[in-house]
């Protein structure tokens, strides 16, 4: 995002603007502290916005500065230098943490090991839309890698933005007013979108992950590039009366954007009506009066501390969910509270510091040669081997499938696939080790009617399908009608009741007219069986790991009885 943008020490015509790596801090900070259990600031995913305004402007007024001195922008040359910043410091923040989750409990690994594919293919924004990752929780029960959907959406703009820009200077040249116009037409289309998709009942993680939707911030930012490039508003002197206005306008963007970090939930409409813009024009209102560095804005972002802060933010944004995630209490860890919270912003920075300095640092400086052996001895092997060996890791996680544990006796012969959210998601793969061999597992906290059926159609056909969700996301018959197709014809399909009684209703009233339509379908009382037995799964309906062996043998018993047909 904004924090793996390009440095704003004077760089291909960009002057310097040591107020926007300030900014930066202040972007991550946000973020940080909303994720944080002991603050939980309601308001500080909106750090990712003000990130995405400055990605916006500063990356296309690097283009623009290019294609105005040489007539042209060369896209392989851009892009290489987005992978050098992204892509290393990406990697070993994935090896680490499958060696720290492996540690920790080896189903996280299993669990996390979609979201792990998504991230290296920068498609994990659709990914979370797909399986209704909710926003509005703070701890993000996708895991340790939630957040990284909006360094995909950046990284889908890297791709896109650069061919469109340079597609419109061979064919009309860098006219500005035609430029400004286009891109004022395209933010205002992701805004009328976002807000007709709410109206009309949308899914709100579509709206709030979607690449379309949450456009509005980069489009504001690229516009204030071309309307207002770089060297213009630092160079800026305006007289008296305009001063004191761009400095008035400068803290009243900076109390604004403090103001809805503190209140703005993600849970409101407003910020799908509208909201979204609301928060880039603020967000850019405050870049612009920084970005001058003789205001008071800007004097106040060009702090050393803050700088120091915002040229790591990159490092601080991919580590602070895991770390805040693993080393939390829910992983054995015996600290809580402001206590915690420092340890965890402490370990964060830390490990951020040291990625920029032997990682991000080397890599944008000399390129990968910095991994090359000559003059370097034994540390180039050793460098060279780590990333490979982090590389190889990486994919092991993301394509290999996760261990099934071994058990004595099967409850069923025959191999099958299990689907779920957060009803079974805590001991996915107990049940799947009890259930027998070549069985696998597929799920994750939130998962819902759609992404359960790609997983089925996605999956290698097998004769048995058990499906257990309902518990995070509503069910409807015609959701699960459609389900239902993408099991293979002549398979046996079990639905599984979740544990709360609303939610167990809804999935019965769902499923029966499946049940109903469709030979070798039935449905497991799973919820009747686990009701007012907290051994057996939490209030909220998760799977506890000894209610596996129980749950298996509810879902054994219904699989067996279709047999029987």
């Amino acid at each position: 995002m904004g924090m793996s943008g390009p440095p704003t020490t004077r760089t291909a015509g960009i002057p310097r603007m040591p107020g926007i790596d300030g900014l930066r801090a202040l972007a991550v900070a946000g973020v940080v502290m909303f994720h944080l259990p002991a603050v939980g600031l309601d308001g500080g995913y909106l750090g990712v916005d003000l990130f995405l305004v400055i990605s916006g402007y500063l990356i296309t007024a690097l283009l623009v500065a290019e294609a105005d001195g040489t007539g042209r922008i060369r896209l392989g040359a851009f892009w290489m230098r987005r992978i050098r910043r992204l892509v290393p410091a990406l990697v070993v923040m994935l090896a680490g943490i499958v060696v720290w989750m492996a540690l920790v409990d080896w189903s996280l690994v299993r669990r996390t090991r979609s979201m792990f594919a998504a991230s290296l293919g920068y498609a994990a924004n659709w990914y979370e839309a797909a399986v209704h990752f909710d926003p509005a929780d703070p701890l993000g029960r996708s895991g340790v890698l939630e957040h990284m959907w909006s360094l995909a959406l950046e990284e889908q703009f890297y791709l896109v933005w650069p061919l469109v820009l340079a597609g419109a200077i061979v064919l009309v040249g860098i006219r500005r007013g035609a430029l400004l116009g286009g891109v004022v037409l395209g933010a205002a289309g992701s805004c009328v979108l976002a807000w007709a998709l709410f109206n009309s009942g949308g899914d709100v993680t579509r709206i709030y992950y979607g690449t379309d939707t949450r456009a509005v911030a980069l489009l504001v930012g690229i516009a204030l590039a071309v309307a207002l490039p770089p060297a213009r508003v630092v160079a800026w002197r305006p007289r008296r009366v305009k001063w004191l206005a761009l400095e008035v306008a400068g803290s009243a963007a900076l109390v604004a954007v403090v103001g809805v970090g503190m209140g703005l939930s993600q849970s409101g409409g407003a910020l799908y009506r509208g909201g979204f813009l609301i928060v880039a024009l603020i967000s850019g209102a405050l870049l612009m009066a920084t970005a001058n560095p003789s205001t008071a804005t800007g004097r106040l972002f060009a702090l050393a501390p803050l700088v120091w802060i915002g040229a790591r933010s990159y490092g601080i944004y991919l580590w602070h969910l895991p770390v805040i995630v693993l080393l939390s209490p829910d992983h054995g860890f015996g600290v809580s509270g402001w206590w915690l919270a420092a340890l965890q912003v402490g370990v964060i920075v830390a490990v951020a510091a040291l990625s920029y300095r032997y990682i991000e640092m080397p890599i944008r400086r000399r390129g990968f040669r910095v991994f090359l052996p000559a003059g370097r001895g034994a540390r180039s092997i050793v460098a060279i081997t780590g990333s490979a060996a982090a590389l190889a890791l990486v994919a092991t996680v993301a394509l290999a499938p996760g261990p099934t544990p071994a058990v004595a006796s099967p409850v069923t012969s025959a191999p099958g696939l299990l689907v779920g959210d957060s009803s079974v998601a805590p001991a996915a793969t107990r049940v799947a080790g009890l259930l027998g061999p070549g069985w696998t597992e597929e799920s994750a906290d939130g998962l819902g009617m759609a992404a359960a059926a790609w997983v089925i159609a996605a999956s290698t056909a097998v004769p048995q399908v058990v499906v257990s969700i309902g518990t995070d996301q509503v069910t409807t018959a015609a959701g699960l009608a459609r389900l239902a197709r993408a099991v293979p014809a002549g398979a046996r399909l079990v639905f599984v009741l979740p544990v709360p009684a609303a939610a167990r209703a809804r999935v019965l009233a769902a499923a029966m007219p499946v049940v109903a339509a469709r030979a070798h379908t039935a449905i497991a009382d799973w919820g009747g069986v686990a009701s007012g037995h907290p051994d057996l799964a939490t209030a909220a309906g998760a799977l506890l790991p000894a209610g596996a062996p129980a749950y298996a043998r509810v879902v054994g018993t219904t699989l067996a009885a279709l047999t029987g047909r």
